[in-house]
């Protein structure tokens, strides 16, 4: 398909995956890059986005990641679908003020969007801002559908952080919103058993 249409985009993915399976992954990643700088609105960027982003992180390097995303869309025009893969490869590396920019940047543009709104709340907290956080947490209307997985796990793993610090009702509540985006995940639900258990709560903790 490639011989016939070099400007394919569907093709081109489908060979960004071929390249992946094979274990090239920088030829893989190139494609992809190019995809996403060539028209990063269209669906065939997205698509590229998300299979590079599991890319990086097979890598196993979160700043690298984070960096591999900040250079991909320098003078990029922003689209929802590549901001939120940044802003997650972001959370993950720890960079949390830059992320909250880069939410602020997303939610500008999106105001709507739960999964911006959820990041923001989550970051509210990994700032220290964790009364804020929660009330914005509160006022998102979660849809499993909408949330990335790796946002969840963001919040599971904050949600211990703030149990060590004493912070119970906080930790809980992200504890139980993760449980609720991911219902299936045992995961999350023993992380909350996990809360429930430094806090005291044996009884709790024993049901989870």
């Amino acid at each position: 398909a490639l011989r016939m249409d070099p400007s394919d985009r569907t093709a081109r993915v489908r060979l960004g995956e071929m390249y992946g399976d094979a274990g090239r992954m920088e030829d893989a990643s190139k494609l992809y890059q190019d995809i996403i700088r060539g028209d990063p609105g269209s669906p065939q960027a997205c698509q590229s986005a998300g299979r590079w982003d599991l890319l990086l992180q097979r890598s196993g390097d979160p700043l690298a990641r984070a960096e591999a995303w900040r250079g991909t869309l320098r003078d990029v025009p922003d689209t929802a679908c590549l901001l939120q893969c940044f802003l997650v490869a972001l959370m993950d590396a720890g960079a949390y003020p830059e992320a909250m920019e880069v939410c602020k940047r997303a939610l500008d543009h999106w105001p709507e969007t739960a999964t911006f709104r959820l990041a923001r709340a989550v970051l509210l907290c990994h700032l220290g801002n964790t009364t804020e956080g929660i009330a914005a947490l509160d006022a998102v209307s979660l849809d499993p559908a909408d949330v990335p997985g790796a946002l969840v796990e963001n919040m599971a793993t904050l949600a211990l952080s703030l149990a060590c610090r004493q912070k119970f009702p906080e930790a809980e509540r992200l504890a139980l919103a993760a449980v609720r985006l991911e219902p299936a995940n045992l995961w999350w639900i023993v992380r909350l058993g996990e809360i429930f258990a430094i806090e005291g709560k044996n009884g709790e903790a024993l049901e989870k």
